[in-house]
């Protein structure tokens, strides 16, 4: 990849904020609907200090 340069820093483009705003808000639905408990939501939940994305953007 570095040869080519054939990628590219997602700088202020980055989805992972995103994401994970919309996950725990959705998690936050379910347990306000009781659809799951609070020790299900609070394993589920994901933390921001502790994700990143698990792929590369190809240009």
């Amino acid at each position: 990849m570095e040869k080519t340069e054939a990628y590219q820093c997602l700088g202020v483009n980055d989805p992972l904020p995103n994401l994970i705003e919309r996950t725990n808000k959705y998690l936050l639905d379910l347990r306000l609907a009781h659809w799951i408990t609070q020790k299900q939501y609070e394993l589920l939940c994901v933390k921001p200090s502790e994700a990143k994305l698990a792929h590369l953007y190809y240009l």
